[in-house]
């Protein structure tokens, strides 16, 4: 799957604290301290019922919100994304600052890695849309 910078993705919130007051925290898009990936979904041409129901399908824990963005502010900010399937539509957000292992002493590498990671996930937050989970009737 070929993307363009006008293709949507987004990323399932499954904790409040990472949405608060309608607004995006950067924690969202942090991934994992053993990764440089996170985990999105291409929601192009998808209706919100199919966007959501992707999160049914795909996750083991409840959704609270969603991260949407557009791969134009992936890309200028020096990051990829990388289709991953499956499932299907699953795809990375790419390569953030890797971290040393966890158990070396906390040095100057260590610490600019995780400055520099959450400076990325803090640019990714403020051009994401708040998108919260629909109350069901």
């Amino acid at each position: 799957m070929k993307l363009s910078p006008g293709d949507k993705l987004t990323r399932f919130i499954r904790n409040n604290s990472h949405c608060k007051g309608g607004k995006i925290r950067p924690d969202v898009f942090i991934p994992p301290h053993n990764s440089v990936d996170v985990s999105v979904y291409v929601i192009s041409n998808l209706s919100e019922d199919q966007i959501w129901n992707i999160a049914i399908k795909c996750l083991t824990t409840k959704t609270v919100a969603r991260a949407d963005i557009f791969v134009e502010n992936v890309y200028i900010n020096g990051l990829k994304v990388i289709p991953d399937r499956p499932p299907s539509r699953h795809a990375n957000i790419t390569p953030f600052p890797e971290l040393p292992d966890p158990t070396c002493p906390k040095n100057e590498v260590n610490l600019t890695a995780k400055k520099d990671r959450r400076a990325l996930a803090n640019k990714l937050a403020k051009k994401s849309i708040f998108i919260p989970q629909p109350t069901k009737p």
